[in-house]
């Protein structure tokens, strides 16, 4: 059964982003400012050369978003690599862009990818391959102090850092869409994985915080496989994750890092177990892309 994607998916109903365009980002992880930039260019290097081995059934076969082919996912990674280019080359320059205030996060990103379906799979790669490569040469490019300037991603205008954290994390979900249906099993990279979940977590909470259903608290994240340990500070204007040296006694959520990424990303249902509060925060981003929540039985 494939499981819900809230990046790619054709709704019947229309949903709207509400960014945070003004005062305090929505979102603060600390970290070194240009922490993301390996992370990910390896990412979408690594995947562009896993696609360049496929045959053409493989591209036709069905991801795990509803509704789309592995070369529709690879397209839809396309256009948005170009989306990212826009984005951090504007906030680069000290203009961020609000090209997403009148996005549908459930609709616009199927409109796009049919516009590709006739394009052959070789097309699809070279585009991949083509924005990779440009999208590469721009972060590279930026020095130490632009990493921390504005741009634009769907939560509103967060700093070129995080904007990267959000490209990353959904290059690393779509990877597994892709490749995980045909039998390939996706490397494993800790620093992708650590960034990936400290990003949704942020996400999580910058959304509760959005749909005015934050409340000022302090929940906490263990993983392992990597280690990951950090915290999520909630108020009613910001959502932040902050590194932890240790436990300190607060509701936390507890597992191996990628099935909590999984879980996270609306790929995998919440175990049995998990903290009534981590569900509960979820649904702020369920509701974004008009999604529901699945537990196991």
């Amino acid at each position: 059964m494939n499981s819900v994607d809230p990046l790619a998916r054709n709704y019947a109903s229309s949903v709207q982003l509400t960014p945070r365009y003004s005062g305090q980002p929505l979102i603060a992880i600390d970290g070194d400012p240009s922490d993301q930039l390996a992370p990910f260019i390896g990412q979408r290097r690594r995947l562009q050369q896993s696609l360049g081995s496929l045959s053409p059934s493989d591209w036709a076969t069905e991801s795990r978003c509803d509704g789309w082919s592995v070369k529709d996912v690879v397209a839809h990674l396309a256009s948005v690599n170009e989306f990212w280019m826009l984005s951090i080359s504007s906030g680069a320059s000290g203009e961020p862009t609000k090209w997403l205030a009148s996005f549908d996060p459930a609709a616009t990103p199927e409109q796009m990818v049919e516009r590709t379906r006739a394009t052959e799979a070789s097309q699809v790669l070279e585009q991949f391959s083509d924005t990779n490569a440009r999208l590469a040469v721009l972060l590279e490019g930026l020095d130490e102090s632009q990493w921390s300037l504005l741009a634009e991603a769907p939560p509103g205008h967060l700093p070129i850092r995080l904007v990267a954290s959000h490209g990353l994390w959904d290059g690393w979900i779509h990877e597994r869409d892709v490749l995980l249906p045909l039998g390939m099993e996706p490397q494993v990279v800790a620093d992708e994985v650590a960034a990936s979940l400290r990003y949704v977590v942020g996400l999580i909470g910058g959304f509760s915080v959005l749909t005015g259903t934050a409340e000022s608290r302090s929940l906490e994240v263990a993983a392992t496989n990597p280690e990951v340990l950090f915290a999520l500070e909630l108020s009613e204007t910001t959502a932040q994750v902050r590194s932890l040296s240790g436990p300190s006694g607060t509701q936390r959520l507890e597992g191996d890092a990628v099935s909590l990424l999984e879980t996270l990303s609306f790929r995998a249902p919440f175990p049995r177990g998990v903290p009534s509060e981590w569900i509960d925060l979820s649904q702020s981003l369920a509701q974004v892309f008009d999604t529901t929540l699945r537990t196991e039985e």
